[in-house]
């Protein structure tokens, strides 16, 4: 059965992951204190995947394989080959020799191995061994590494691969399927560029410390504010490893969202403060003023309190017609700086007429 769960506690050991994702099917692990002593030090995540296909994705980064162990009562696996103990005896009169494959993906001879360190024999018998049995074989001491059975007639013939004890490692396996996946969460914490998440997919599951996932906005670096606690966020999977994983947005929800429009971009603060880039205009918005620049109307400032421009040097306003317009009347006046650096009001004109038209013309 396919399951979806995240391991987010970087304190657990490989060894705690491992017995916890066995653990609701009743499977016990047999592994080094190697795994016992190793925090994961990064979250795992267990995505459309089986317990076995996980516990073996888990062992690869140990460089071990995984193997049932159907002799004893219950079931159980073993993370590296069994220690059995066992010295078996298999006849030479029948068997394939053959160059695992992992010669010629670790480079060969011109990489400094030789065929005889990849050697594998399979041999067939009547007998039943175990994985991890020992035996001399050919005038070395090999281990059995596989076994396949099959039925001949109302007996059982098993088929083993002999091969050095070393040759039991395998690379390290990585879930393609996490490879551009999104999973979505609900923020649990921010601090600096990181938020912790509370996964969808862990519903169901024991409570766990969140991790600190890194805060990459479609934006970048240039403009952008942090998820707020209770916001929806997307770990976004960049690649096949868990390392890879960034939380990258968050989500609009609710219905009837009126800036659904895709071609619309906002950025509003949780106090109401906007900054709009949107199909035909652009401007900022504050609970009380607002300046928009609009193709069709053409730049417009609003405001409840007071407009106040000033510069060093001169203010000019241009146009075909410029007017001003005040309900209680316009006030002009000049001031002047003093060689003291205060400022010094030489003239004040006061306008009674609602519009006052300053009659510029440009040719």
């Amino acid at each position: 059965m396919y399951k979806r769960c995240s391991y987010q506690d970087i304190t657990m050991t490989y060894g705690q992951v491992i017995s916890q994702a066995l653990a609701a099917s009743g499977t016990a692990a047999v592994y080094s204190g190697q795994l016992d002593a190793a925090p994961i030090g990064m979250p795992v995540v267990q995505y459309q995947e089986t317990d076995w296909e996980f516990v073996r994705r888990m062992a690869s980064r140990f460089g071990q394989s995984v193997y049932p162990e159907p002799s004893t009562g219950g079931a159980k696996v073993y993370l590296g080959i069994p220690e059995t103990g066992d010295v078996c005896k298999l006849e030479e009169t029948g068997y394939t020799a053959r160059v695992d494959r992992r010669f010629y993906k670790a480079g060969g001879e011109a990489a400094g191995y030789s065929r005889g360190q990849f050697l594998t024999y399979e041999v067939e018998s009547w007998e039943d061994y175990r994985v991890g049995d020992r035996t001399l074989f050919q005038g070395k001491e090999l281990y059995i590494l596989g076994k396949r059975c099959k039925n001949e007639g109302s007996q059982e013939k098993s088929s083993y691969i002999l091969s050095r004890q070393d040759r039991a490692r395998t690379r390290r396996i990585s879930n393609e399927k996490i490879s551009g996946m999104s999973l979505l969460g609900t923020v649990t914490g921010c601090r600096g560029e990181t938020v912790r998440l509370s996964l969808d997919i862990d519903a169901g599951y024991p409570s766990q410390q969140a991790y600190a996932w890194n805060w990459v906005p479609p934006t970048g670096n240039m403009m952008y504010m942090m998820p707020q606690v209770g916001t929806r966020v997307s770990l976004y999977f960049k690649g096949e490893e868990e390392s890879s994983a960034v939380a990258v947005n968050c989500i609009r929800s609710g219905n009837g969202c009126v800036w659904a429009d895709p071609r619309d971009k906002r950025l509003t603060t949780e106090h109401g403060m906007q900054m709009n880039l949107r199909q035909g205009d652009m401007g900022v918005v504050t609970l009380k003023n607002q300046v928009m620049l609009d193709d069709l109307k053409g730049i417009n400032i609003k405001g409840r309190g007071t407009l106040h421009i000033m510069a060093c040097g001169t203010v000019r306003l241009e146009g075909k017609t410029v007017s001003i317009y005040g309900k209680e009347g316009v006030e002009t006046y000049e001031v002047a700086i003093t060689p003291e650096g205060s400022v010094a009001v030489k003239a004040m004109v006061t306008l009674t007429s609602e519009l006052w038209n300053l009659g510029i013309t440009v040719f």
